[in-house]
Parts: structure tokens; C-alpha cells; sequence
């Protein structure tokens, strides 16, 4: 774990925070569209959010998710959604 890049640890060697990403991709149909999608996460343990609070404070986190679809042709206008969301850490 030590040599994992993304495996976060402190001076004393305790796992604080863990980093993952993703991005994906495939077919919806055999002849027109595909679909994709990417992202990051970071995960604290206890130890690394409890030092995080100890130095920052309180930490508001936010969150957000797009999604875009266009129709299939070249006139198709894009439609896109959002979706967010803020969320105090306690």
C-alpha cells in the first residue's frame, strides 16, 4: 500500500485518504451512438478527516453531476442535465 499512488498516508505512515478515478466508454447501439463518462473521488478515513477538520475547519463539500445527450443526426441540439448538491461534513 505504501507504493500505491493513490494511497495517501501521513507522516506516522496511517492511511489518511484514498483517490480514485475512472473513465469508461461503449456502444449504445451497433450503427449510431456511444455513451462515456469519467470521474474522481477522494475517500478520507477517520484519521485523515479528522486531520483535515483540525486544520481547515468546518468543510462544506459539493458535489455535482452533469449529462449531455444530443440527438442522433447533425442538427440534434444537445440537452443537457445538471444535478449538484452541498453537503456540511460532520
Amino acid at each position: 500500500m505504501a507504493n500505491d499512488p493513490s494511497v495517501y498516508l501521513d507522516a506516522t505512515a496511517t492511511v489518511v485518504a484514498k483517490v480514485t478515478w475512472w473513465r469508461d466508454a461503449g456502444p449504445v447501439d451497433l450503427n449510431t451512438a456511444s455513451v462515456w463518462g469519467e470521474g474522481s473521488i477522494v475517500y478520507l478515513t477517520l484519521a485523515g478527516l479528522t486531520q483535515l477538520t483540525a486544520e481547515a475547519g468546518d468543510i462544506t463539500i459539493g458535489a455535482s453531476a452533469q449529462r449531455e445527450a444530443r440527438k442522433v443526426g447533425n442538427d440534434g441540439q444537445p440537452t443537457i442535465r445538471v444535478a449538484s448538491a452541498v453537503y456540511p461534513l460532520r
